[in-house]
This record gives structure tokens, C-alpha cells and sequence, in this order.
């Protein structure tokens, strides 16, 4: 997950940073993760997508963090300190969307229709045991209707049994809480 990898990355880089500016950082990053990992996921579980939370508001907060810090010294770390946020940011952004669903409605109503034409055709074959143009039919309506849950469950990544789970921000945030709060 790019989102896990940029926020550890802001950690690691964090140390580059003078004492002050370093510590504000971690403990920022670890705000942001535990506000994704406590408001983004529950609600895109619940198939809603508050871009506006608490996620958002802790993101906005490194923003305003990052944007006085001058240090002349390290340059090049607070460069790389912003790409790796600026990729964060795309990363969450792209989970909002995907939370969203991606099938267009239009899309279910052709897969849907194509589903229903495709097993009434089955009825025009006449086979001659009624018990053998049953089952063909049977079958062929489970494969489609396991594809159609295939589409459903991949539609809709972080909501039903089959989701995505936030492990990898969970994995960065104890890495992130684990770590001593003074710089390397």
C-alpha cells in the first residue's frame, strides 16, 4: 500500500530534521494514521467516504508543519519530506475514490442483462434429456452469478467479507509509536 509506505517513509525521513521539527513530525504522522485507521476505515466499511475528517484535518496539519519549516540545511530532506507527502495525500485520495465503487451503474445493468440473455438462450439449445438441458443451465447460471459476485466484492474493496483491512497503516503506526521520540 503506497499510502503505509509514504507515511513510514515521512517517519523515517522525519529524523533528518532538527529536534523540534523531527518530533512534531512522528507525532504527527502517527496522529494521521490513527485517524485513518479509526475514522476513514469504519466509515468506508459502512460504504460512506468522509473526506473531510479527521484524516484530512491531521494531513492538513503536517501541511501547515512542513510549510514554515526552514530549514536551509537540509534542503533536500524537506524536498523528499514533501514528495513523500504529496504521495500520502494521492494514496488516501485513491482510497476515498476506490471506496466509492468503481462499477458504473450503467456497467451492472449491461452485466446484469447479459447475465439474463445469456441463460434464456440456453433454453433455445434443444438437448434431448430435459434432465441434461437442466443442469447445463443450472450450471452455467452459478458460474455467471459467481462472477457477478467476483465483480460485486471487488467493486466495493473496503466493505463485505472480502475487504481490505488497514494492516499495513497499523504495521507503520506501532513502528511509529515503538520508536523512541528523539532523534537518530
Amino acid at each position: 500500500m503506497h499510502e503505509a509506505g509514504a507515511a513510514e517513509n515521512l517517519y523515517r525521513l522525519s529524523q533528518g530534521l532538527g529536534d523540534f521539527s523531527g518530533a512534531d513530525l512522528r507525532k504527527a504522522v502517527a496522529t494521521y494514521l490513527k485517524a485513518a485507521i479509526i475514522d476513514d476505515w469504519p466509515a468506508m466499511d459502512k460504504g460512506t467516504v468522509n473526506a473531510g475528517g479527521s484524516a484530512k484535518q491531521a494531513l492538513d496539519a503536517i501541511y501547515r508543519m512542513l510549510s514554515v519549516v526552514n530549514d536551509q540545511r537540509n534542503r533536500a530532506v524537506v524536498a523528499e519530506i514533501f514528495s513523500q507527502l504529496d504521495r500520502m495525500t494521492e494514496a488516501r485520495r485513491s482510497r476515498l475514490i476506490a471506496a466509492e465503487g468503481a462499477v458504473p451503474n450503467v456497467i451492472w445493468l449491461v452485466l446484469l442483462g447479459g447475465a439474463v440473455v445469456t441463460i434464456a438462450f440456453t433454453f433455445f439449445f434443444g438437448m434431448e434429456s430435459l434432465q441434461s438441458q437442466t443442469f447445463m443451465t443450472a450450471l452455467l447460471a452459478l458460474v455467471i452469478f459467481a462472477e457477478l459476485l467476483v465483480v460485486i466484492a471487488i467493486d466495493r474493496p473496503f466493505t463485505g467479507a472480502v475487504r481490505v483491512h488497514p494492516t499495513a497503516l497499523a504495521e507503520v503506526l506501532a513502528d511509529v509509536e515503538s520508536q523512541p521520540d528523539e532523534p537518530r
